[in-house]
């Protein structure tokens, strides 16, 4: 497979290039392109993997071509079921996607749905293993943060419960800023791992700390629970006599 292309209408004037041997071709965004990505940063999901399907089935003869639409579309269709941990449905989307033919800078979110869905599917060795390569290469902060999250989840998994802490702290402090929504949910879990581990200071302060920056003053049902079970910190002791 490959591109087949001419300058003018005639035989003579016409390249046929491999697509193994091209880097990347530039497309034009198909019609509907940006009323997709519209929809999905209002946070209209279903709209906008709407939209994205039908770019992903009309632009589908160019699959195998570098930085092809359909591809892209897949990929955005992805990056929507993650952003609302629908990963079920995740792991059935990434059946016949291909994060090698992606654009550069898309390339790295392309390669994490494969191991979101290992997630999804309970492959806790294999999404272990591909998580540690890639945390031993040299990754900026930002692509660090969601590796640290999902490495966080398998080792939790893996009963590493001390390890799977440390993973989950480092999303919502050395990443702070960098996705909210992993932010939130890296908080809450780390949570529930210190109540599990007995940490129960560490667990207070964190419950705090949600309130402040996720829960407007409050807490969700699933930590209000946890909050309810959690015994009473220790009275200060009265200060000494003078």
């Amino acid at each position: 497979a490959g591109v087949v292309w001419s300058l003018k209408m005639d035989d003579a004037h016409t390249v046929h290039l491999p697509f193994d041997e091209i880097a990347f071709i530039r497309f034009d965004p198909p019609e509907g392109w940006e009323d997709a990505i519209s929809a999905f940063r209002r946070g209209d999901h279903d709209d906008a993997r709407r939209r994205l399907s039908l770019i992903a089935e009309t632009n589908k003869r160019f699959v195998t071509a570098p930085g092809n639409f359909s591809t892209k579309a897949q990929f955005w269709i992805l990056e929507s079921f993650k952003a609302q941990q629908k990963l079920d449905e995740l792991s059935k989307g990434i059946e016949g996607f291909n994060a090698a033919v992606l654009a550069d800078h898309e390339r790295h979110g392309g390669e994490l749905m494969y191991i979101w869905a290992d997630v999804a599917r309970s492959q806790w060795a294999e999404a272990r293993k591909k998580l540690d390569a890639l945390l031993s290469s040299n990754l900026d902060v930002a692509r660090q943060t969601e590796l640290w999250f999902l490495r966080g989840l398998v080792l939790a998994r893996q009963e590493q419960r001390d390890a799977a802490i440390m993973d989950l702290t480092k999303v919502f402090t050395v990443g702070y800023g960098v996705s909210p929504m992993l932010e939130r949910s890296a908080l809450m879990q780390t949570i529930e791992l210190l109540a599990q581990t007995e940490r129960l200071d560490e667990a207070r302060a964190l419950l705090d700390l949600y309130r402040v920056n996720f829960g407007k003053g409050s807490l969700p049902a699933r930590l209000q629970e946890l909050q309810a079970r959690l015994p009473a910190a220790p009275e200060a002791p009265a200060p000494a006599a003078p």
